[in-house]
């Protein structure tokens, strides 16, 4: 019996017992590798024919969004910047941050780019104001989450950013990032003005108030920062600028705020202030006398918050809602200084402390409130009274009492100070924790 087997190269037969030898040649070649069988080949084009489109490797440059970065705007638009005026001049992306790709999928993106570009224009109608209309310079501003910044200091020495733009951008990030320090430390979520405990968990409270975006100008010309400080405040010009609700302006002086550190000191001591305030105007209680924190507590914050700044130092006041030139008491040193204070006898109590104004304030006073504050952001023992007790500092719980209604006498007792050893605490803390 003949059996006909056609060779590799589709010519010859090979008949009788031969034909099985070739056809198990043929096999074994397959196994190594040095044959592909019909099957295997079929299987191999049927594959390559139908894999889909969505296999093939996105746009490096969009992802396949349609929109790619401007190569100008879209590094200095990082972290939580909205939009930028200076960033709105670019021809390529209108300030939008990024430009139509040259992927196919930019004909698909082409609505989205408008519709963000329109949002550019209708936020720099927003914020035109009587100001700038009445033939003021127009500032350089961006927007972030929570901060409308006008910026226009003098020459910042030591700052990381060499040009104007690049250290509104960086001004505006550090903005965010002393905002969220603040809430984090006062165990409030700033966003809802609700308490928070260690755990994350939410309290109760009306939190409409501390949602709404604060306007910031930082300004070098004595006139202009007046001009601001009556329009964003509505305050006269007084020191270094004001802060008022959800407002502040800041008077870059280089003979006072010498430097990159020193003008962070005075951002933060002013965003304190418009953290706390925001977090007061939440509170649970609509009684109001709850609107606006103890002078005790917004000092106290206030100096605790400019002192985690470069530095470390102590510099700032707020009298009647304005900044004040730098005071450098004791140096502006006020972890050692407490001690000096106490050495010589001249540390005042807490109970001095609490009712006072802070236009009552003298110098010692402002140490110890930020004496007490610091106390206070310190682990503490939880008492027994209901509370946040997932949160073993004792600030969280005296700011949930103070927004309640409470007296700062109850609110210290809430966060574990009895009124009656209180200054007995302040004196073994400063003792202990204090440098000599």
């Amino acid at each position: 019996m003949h059996v006909a087997v056609v060779s590799r190269g589709g010519g010859g037969q090979v008949d009788g017992p031969e034909a099985g030898a070739y056809r198990g040649r043929m096999r074994r070649r397959s196994a190594i590798g040095g044959e592909v069988w019909p099957g295997a080949l079929a299987t191999f084009f049927a594959t390559a024919l139908a894999s889909p489109a969505s296999a093939q490797s996105a746009c490096a440059t969009c992802s396949d969004t349609g929109l790619a970065p401007c190569s100008g705007c879209a590094a200095g638009a990082a972290g939580s910047l909205q939009f930028c005026s200076e960033c709105a001049r670019c021809r390529a992306c209108g300030g939008s941050f990024v430009v139509a790709c040259t992927c196919p999928a930019k004909d698909a993106a082409a609505g989205e780019l408008t519709r963000r570009r329109a949002a550019v224009e209708a936020w720099g109608r927003e914020i035109a104001t009587p100001v700038e209309a009445a033939g003021a310079r127009t500032l350089p501003t961006c927007r972030t989450r929570h901060f409308d910044l006008r910026f226009a200091p003098a020459g910042i020495d030591g700052c990381p950013a060499k040009d104007v733009h690049a250290q509104m951008h960086l001004y505006a990030t550090r903005l965010e990032g002393l905002r969220a320090q603040a809430g984090a430390v006062l165990g409030v979520d700033a966003d809802a003005g609700k308490e928070v405990d260690e755990a994350g968990d939410k309290g109760v409270g009306r939190g409409d108030d501390a949602t709404a975006r604060a306007a910031v100008a930082l300004v070098r010309d004595e006139l202009e920062a007046a001009r601001w400080t009556a329009h964003v405040a509505g305050l006269e010009p007084q020191g270094l600028g004001a802060v008022r609700e959800r407002a502040a302006v800041l008077r870059h002086d280089p003979r006072a705020t010498d430097d990159d550190a020193a003008l962070q000191r005075l951002l933060a001591h002013a965003v304190a202030h418009l953290t706390l305030d925001g977090v007061f105007a939440a509170a649970t209680d609509p009684a109001p006398s709850t609107d606006v924190p103890p002078a005790w507590l917004a000092e106290g914050f206030a100096h605790w918050l400019e002192a985690t700044q470069p530095g470390g130092l102590c510099e700032t006041c707020c009298v009647l809602e304005r900044l004040q030139p730098p005071r450098r008491f004791l140096g502006g040193a006020w972890r050692r200084g407490a001690r000096d204070l106490l050495a010589r006898g001249q540390l005042p109590s807490v109970a001095d402390l609490l009712p006072r104004d802070v236009a009552d304030f003298t110098p010692a006073h402002h140490v110890l409130a930020f004496v007490l504050v610091d106390l206070l952001t310190r682990p503490t023992q939880a008492p027994s009274t209901p509370g946040p007790a997932a949160d073993s500092r004792g600030l969280p719980r005296a700011v949930q009492a103070l927004r309640a209604g409470r007296s700062s006498a109850v609110a210290l007792a809430a966060a574990g100070l009895d009124p009656a050893s209180v200054d007995d605490r302040v004196v073994a803390f400063v003792r202990e924790t204090y440098p000599p």
